[in-house]
């Protein structure tokens, strides 16, 4: 998000995650439960679009490529193996 949807560099990033991930521990929580105000006490140029990104299920159905981890591409998988199964017996 910081590099791709903001134009930081990556070491920028990089140490803007690393200072998100010490507000995180140092309030007992997951980075995913700080708040909007709390990532931006860490950097202004955090928006709200970077919330969305903190969410596991929203990040597993963003890799929506064949084998991936979205849902849709889990279940093919799982029907997949169903029909493999079957044939082996």
């Amino acid at each position: 998000y910081l590099v791709k949807e903001q134009g930081l560099p990556f070491r920028d990033a990089y140490h803007i995650t690393g200072n998100a991930v010490n507000l995180a521990e140092e309030k007992g929580l997951d980075i995913s439960q700080l708040s909007l105000e709390d990532l931006q006490s860490v950097d202004k140029r955090i928006g709200e679009g970077v919330v969305a990104l903190l969410d596991n299920r929203a990040s597993m159905n963003a890799r929506q490529s064949e084998g991936g981890t979205a849902t849709v591409r889990t279940l093919e998988q799982v029907e997949s193996l169903k029909g493999w199964l079957a044939d082996q017996n």
